[in-house]
């Protein structure tokens, strides 16, 4: 049931887990854009979204770069091991236009041990991929989704029956490789002997509920079975959409004896390297100035005619970082709009860019954000539908900030 969806880097037998897995494509879908890896002390889950085969690569790269190191001393390292991820999947997809905002979800779980201190497991998350836990008789989600819905749940503005039926629930506002920056969350949790971890993608959180995974996961002892019990229920039920789980259970570590401490929120760790505000855009400083030679007067010898073309050359590259420049220069804030999408369930975004685009540079999404149409007034929708533009990203930022600040009346009547 892996459909060689898988990445598997296990030497010896010295893991401290006992671990099975399984993916399936569905019933709907053609491809498997999901893709999870195992090693000795690291495991993950990735769900890929993009065109063509864009889904496939981005889970796969991610996964790959991501177990490239194994062993942690704290959770930032853990954490930049992500960033890594990201910015693998991020440089494949600017490679390959055909690839062009290419995605993947992840979350993974690793252990950390060190000389002086218990155990560990350090769980990480971006998108909305999902970290359980089964301990002391309760099955219990660590992770939080990065979820247009799921956000709009945890801010109060609907509720759990609404969020589960919502037509924008696969809408995510984090995932790996869309933006050079990526945010990630982390937990730091006691490892104890004995605990079960469940790791899957949300083709199996959309099939099955919680109560009949929790019912799974204590009846099967064995975690290869468990997860293509998972699996089967999952496809079984719809199977809308592809579907992995891997069931990780604890070997070493504490006793049970001492309780299982999981914090509400995570710890999060950025990524500022490319910065567009910490870096200046050098132009260039100096335009060729292209001047006709004498062709038109005598046959003149190839070392000219090189010379020439090569001047036209180096002229039309000054001139595209010009305007490349200009093209990338700024910010505006807009709807992300689609077809079969009313202006009031659309998802309100910060795009880098011009509006509009320059030439062939089309503006690109920078961050999403958790307000749809129908939670700004008269006046916004107005000003989001033409698109505000500003200078910087914190400006940008800034205005989004103000808006959720404020306590808005629908514009929907009933």
């Amino acid at each position: 049931m892996t459909e060689d969806r898988s990445f598997q880097q296990i030497s010896g037998s010295d893991m401290p887990f006992a671990w099975g897995a399984s993916t399936n494509v569905g019933n709907i879908r053609t491809q498997n854009q999901d893709y999870f890896g195992i090693c000795n002390t690291f495991i993950a889950v990735a769900d890929g979204m993009g065109g063509h085969n864009g889904g496939e690569i981005a889970s796969e790269t991610a996964i790959k770069e991501l177990l490239q190191k194994q062993r942690f001393n704290t959770v930032k390292e853990v954490a930049d091991q992500v960033i890594l991820a990201n910015r693998a999947v991020n440089l494949r997809a600017q490679e390959n236009p055909n690839l062009f905002g290419m995605g993947t979800t992840l979350c993974a779980i690793t252990y950390m041990e060190l000389p002086l201190d218990p155990p560990k497991l350090v769980v990480v998350n971006v998108g909305d991929s999902r970290v359980y836990v089964l301990a002391e008789g309760k099955y219990q989600q660590i992770t939080q989704d990065h979820s247009l819905v799921e956000e709009m749940y945890r801010e109060g503005k609907i509720t759990k029956i609404e969020a589960e039926n919502h037509p924008r629930k696969n809408v995510i506002t984090r995932c790996l490789g869309t933006n050079a920056n990526v945010n990630v969350d982390c937990w730091e949790i006691t490892a104890r002997k004995g605990d079960r971890y469940l790791l899957c993608t949300d083709g199996l959180t959309n099939e099955v509920t919680d109560e009949t995974i929790f019912e799974i996961l204590q009846t099967y002892k064995d975690p290869q079975k468990a997860s293509e019990v998972l699996i089967e229920t999952a496809v079984n039920a719809e199977g809308l959409d592809n579907v992995t789980a891997v069931v990780v259970d604890i070997k070493e570590g504490e006793d049970q004896s001492k309780p299982i401490q999981i914090s509400d929120t995570p710890t999060t760790y950025g990524d500022l390297f490319l910065d567009s505000e910490s870096q200046d855009l050098k132009k260039p400083t100096k335009l060729y100035k292209i001047t006709s030679p004498d062709i038109w007067k005598r046959n003149p010898p190839l070392s000219q005619l090189l010379k020439f073309f090569i001047g036209l050359i180096m002229a039309v590259i000054a001139i595209g970082s010009l305007v490349g420049h200009y093209a990338r220069e700024g910010f505006f804030i807009a709807f992300e709009l689609d077809d079969d999408t009313k202006i009031t369930e659309s998802q309100v975004v910060i795009y880098k860019g011009t509006k509009g685009g320059v030439l062939w540079f089309e503006p690109t999404i920078e961050k999403r954000t958790a307000l749809l149409g129908l939670d700004l007034n008269n006046i916004e929708l107005d000003q989001i539908s033409e698109g505000v533009s500003f200078g910087t990203f914190h400006e940008a930022q800034a205005y989004i900030d103000e808006i959720t600040s404020k306590d808005k009346p629908s514009n929907l009547t009933g």
